[in-house]
């Protein structure tokens, strides 16, 4: 099996090994979805047992690798539960937007591994705010318009490069 997610990131599972991830960590699909952080950390992160023939093996998502995995089927889980007519387009936004976000703080940071792996995660992240405004619209009773706060936050944001490039002109883009 393929999971891919939207962005492209994909973690190839075999039928059994599926399986035994969905046996042994439920976390990933079942009760009320958390974080996706705080869902890796509760899933045990390894899991050590005992196949049909009595051979111990281990099932871990231990390494930077195996979270961007453990990501990437918490994505997988958590859109099959966001089925609201407008998710598609609303999770491509936030997508682009978390994306864009993580490419400029990475370019002022040169890189390194946690943005690369973070380009894994964002799909979960995005899943997961679907959820949280989807099943926390109804507890808002003011609907205002959020014009001005976009425009503080970009404005805010664009200072902030601008400061990090004058301090350091040999960041690229």
């Amino acid at each position: 099996m393929i999971i891919t997610s939207e962005n492209r990131d994909s973690a190839r599972f075999g039928r059994e090994a599926f399986n035994e991830i969905v046996k042994y960590f439920p976390v990933l699909y079942s009760g009320l979805p958390q974080p996706p952080d705080v869902s890796y950390y509760q899933s045990g992160i390894f899991k050590e047992i005992t196949d049909t023939d009595g051979n111990k093996k281990t099932i871990s998502f231990s390494s930077e690798a195996g979270q961007d995995e453990y990501f990437t089927l918490y994505a997988y889980f958590l859109k099959r539960k966001n089925r609201q007519q407008d998710a598609n387009a609303r999770r491509s936004a936030l997508i682009k937007i978390y994306t864009a976000l993580n490419s400029i703080f990475g370019t002022l940071s040169y890189g390194g591994t946690y943005f690369g792996h973070m380009y894994a995660r964002i799909p979960a992240y995005a899943e997961y705010s679907l959820y949280t405004y989807e099943n926390a619209k109804d507890h808002y009773t003011r609907d205002y318009p959020v014009a001005e706060q976009k425009t503080i936050f970009l404005n805010s944001l664009r200072q902030y490069i601008t400061d990090e490039v004058k301090v350091d002109n040999n960041i690229l883009g």
